[in-house]
């Protein structure tokens, strides 16, 4: 298990949990991103900005219909997986890609994040939990 760290609480987690890894024994993207989102949820309290950190889920499979009626909604492929919707210095807000370690972003991603950057977004890459909590408490501050 992996121990995420609060400003005073100690979390285990289940989601990155050796017996739930994929095959070859790297956790999934969505094991990654479920981890991150335990921490979220524990420091509200000591960031309370946290609030604002939502998930994007263009990930899932979807049938052709629903795809199409998400589609007509404003679904946008290549949107990162996680905004969290507050500027800080330069930056409008924070997006986080999450990929499982070895993984690249597809060429949709690649122009989305480009886009983002260029309308003053600060966009991150990241590969595990502890990455992504690394980079977005750097960011509050």
């Amino acid at each position: 298990m992996t121990n995420v760290r609060t400003a005073k609480v100690k979390v285990k987690s289940k989601c990155v949990d050796s017996t739930q890894r994929k095959k070859d024994g790297l956790p999934s993207e969505h094991q990654i991103q479920s981890c991150f989102f335990d921490w979220v949820r524990l420091s509200t309290k000591a960031h309370p900005e946290l609030r604002l950190c939502i998930a994007i889920p263009n990930a899932a499979k979807r049938s052709p219909g629903l795809a199409a009626w998400l589609r007509r909604e404003g679904l946008t492929a290549g949107v990162p997986d996680v905004l969290l919707l507050v500027p800080r210095g330069i930056w409008c807000g924070l997006a986080i890609e999450f990929k499982r370690p070895g993984g690249k972003i597809s060429p949709a991603q690649s122009f989305m994040i480009d886009d983002m950057r260029g309308e003053g977004w600060k966009v991150a890459v990241m590969h595990s939990t502890e990455e992504a909590i690394t980079i977005v408490k750097e960011y509050l501050g």
